[in-house]
């Protein structure tokens, strides 16, 4: 069975931005994401991997996954990404473990693809985009 993880793409309305984690240790940009914990839904778990990772307190535009990247670790994993669009509700007020915290990125949405470290990613971000897109548009008239 496959590990399962929430995601997000974390979306500034303010400054029609995307929010990438930059990990130190594995050098790479990604979509905050994270392992699913023992009683938390898949979108649970993507808000709170999301806040934990940017410092970002964030809300769902809906319950439903947006998207699903399925892929295998360097290790051998199995593992599923239920992607969710949150919506960027200002700094936190959670105390986070520094070991959970990632470097935030605000990111121009035709620049994200550039950035992003994987090809999973980036395939999983084009198919997708366009959903954002819509979403801000909306939000701006």
């Amino acid at each position: 069975m496959a590990t399962q993880k929430g995601g997000s793409f974390l979306i500034n309305l303010e400054n029609k931005k995307i929010g990438l984690v930059y990990r130190y240790e594995l050098d790479d940009y990604s979509f905050p994401k994270g392992h699913l914990e023992e009683g938390e839904t898949l979108l649970e778990c993507a808000i709170r991997e999301t806040e934990e990772e940017t410092l970002r307190k964030c809300s769902p535009i809906s319950e439903k996954e947006v998207a699903i990247n399925k892929y295998r670790t360097p290790s051998g994993e199995d593992c599923e990404v239920y992607f969710y669009l949150l919506v960027d509700d200002g700094p936190t007020d959670k105390i986070i473990a520094p070991e959970d915290i990632e470097n935030l990125k605000w990111v121009d949405i035709d620049k994200v693809s550039d950035l992003l470290s994987y090809d999973n990613l980036i395939d999983i971000w084009e198919k997708n985009k366009s959903i954002v897109i819509d979403f801000i548009n909306k939000q701006s008239t």
